[in-house]
């Protein structure tokens, strides 16, 4: 019997305390852009942006936006009025991908379901490196 409480205890615990986990973006690598936008970037598969072409993104410039990005609650809703496709991969070779406001400051990744906030200092700053990604030859 006590067992079996202490084991419901550390079920209700851990439920409890373990909120949705942040990624650590400095534990990532390859990350790419894509030039699909808008309605487009939500549909395209992540499986499928393993075989398209895209263009690579330098390492340290997308950690130094994404590091201070904080994460949403799951009570507060995003409106999207267009997307920027990215893809990246965990040190695991984990494939992921990330979708980005095109406005709104925010990014979704696909596979976890979570929001990230980028921070308000860096939001005009991070939309204009994204144009500048999608731009460049």
């Amino acid at each position: 019997m006590k067992s079996l409480i202490l084991i419901f205890i550390s079920l209700f615990t851990f439920n409890k305390v373990s909120p949705a986990q942040e990624i650590d973006w400095r534990k990532t690598k390859n990350w790419k852009v894509y030039y699909i936008v808008d309605r487009e970037a939500m549909k395209v598969s992540t499986d499928s942006l393993k075989f398209m072409k895209g263009k690579s993104i330098h390492m340290d410039s997308i950690v130094s936006y994404l590091s201070s990005a904080s994460l949403w609650p799951s009570d507060k809703k995003a409106v999207w009025m267009g997307a920027y496709t990215l893809t990246y991969e965990f040190n695991s070779g984990q494939f992921r991908k990330l979708l980005a406001s095109s406005y709104g400051g925010f990014i979704y990744d696909s596979d976890s379901k979570q929001y990230y906030e980028i921070d308000e200092r860096k939001k005009n700053d991070w939309q204009d490196f994204l144009l500048s990604q999608l731009s460049r030859d």
